[in-house]
């Protein structure tokens, strides 16, 4: 359990956040934790938000990044920033999620040097529904397998439980566990950074416990477009699973399967988005691969989409 003399460093990273800023700032200004230090990463935005953070929230710690670092960069920045501010603990949340007021509490009543902790995630326009992205990774398939994501409310979802896999969208992390494994792999730039975060993690002993009674609500991959596959997320999505396995798995006869399993998929959702006319999509495809391939990691240029 983190004693309440430690502090916390929060990290939001904004990419043209101004739509989100409001609601996530003023929650986070309601829960009242004194320890805590709120860090907000411009990932150079141009819709005037970080203006507007800097002008409302003059408290809150503002780096703007002269360009977009992505999710990485941004979360690398913050998470520096912290460190070199003294912060024991430091919660990745994304900046388009609202938290309640005594959601940190619960989760630093679970967290300890080593032990990460996530809270239990809604989605914000359905609140019926679970966004909690607590499971385990499928090495076979090359996915995250998801326990509640989805889901309504169930016994399971009001349980404490020990996971291996869970989503930066909320995470409390000691410095410890940094300390040990390391910061952000920029070579992802968006997109399974989070994954390959935890999977060294958990193979450095560390645990990720869900804490239920700590509740926040998410509007989903807004940053990206939504929920709905545009050529920017299938880009990524594609170079940066193939770049994940590579690096995680070492087991020929499991690598081998994945890769069947991944090409299989692949023709079928090539197909299927030129059959849509969406060929922008299948570009953005055939693209991630090559670039993987090709050892073209971080951010893309935009030509890519």
């Amino acid at each position: 359990m983190a004693r309440s003399d430690q502090r916390v460093g929060i990290v939001l990273v904004n990419y043209n956040g101004m739509r989100f800023m409001p609601d996530c700032l003023a929650s986070l200004q309601q829960m009242g934790e004194p320890q805590a230090k709120i860090v907000v990463v411009d990932n150079a935005s141009t819709d005037g938000s970080a203006a507007w953070v800097a002008e409302h929230y003059p408290s809150v710690a503002l780096i703007q990044l002269p360009t977009n670092g992505g999710v990485t960069g941004g979360n690398n920045a913050g998470i520096e920033w912290c460190l070199a501010n003294g912060c024991d603990y430091i919660l990745l949340l994304n900046n388009d999620t609202v938290v309640e007021p005594d959601f940190l509490q619960h989760l630093l009543l679970h967290t300890d040097a080593r032990t990460m902790t996530v809270p239990r995630v809604y989605f914000y326009d359905n609140r019926q529904l679970l966004n909690s992205h607590i499971g385990h990774f499928d090495f076979w398939r090359g996915v995250n397998v998801q326990y509640l994501y989805g889901k309504p409310e169930s016994a399971s979802s009001r349980q404490m439980q020990q996971v291996t896999m869970a989503s930066t969208c909320a995470m409390l992390i000691p410095k410890a566990i940094i300390d040990e494994v390391g910061i952000m792999d920029d070579a992802y730039f968006l997109y399974y950074d989070d994954t390959d975060f935890i999977a060294r993690a958990v193979k450095h002993g560390a645990v990720i416990k869900y804490i239920p009674e700590a509740v926040i609500y998410h509007r989903e991959s807004s940053s990206s477009g939504g929920w709905a596959i545009s050529p920017l997320s299938m880009y990524y999505n594609t170079r940066n699973r193939l770049y994940f396995m590579f690096k995680h798995q070492q087991q020929k006869l499991i690598l081998i399967f994945f890769l069947v399993y991944f090409f299989l998929g692949r023709i079928v959702t090539l197909a299927r988005h030129i059959v849509r006319g969406e060929t922008r999509i299948a570009t953005a495809l055939c693209k991630g691969i090559a670039d993987f391939f090709k050892g073209n990691m971080g951010r893309a240029p935009a030509q890519r989409f």
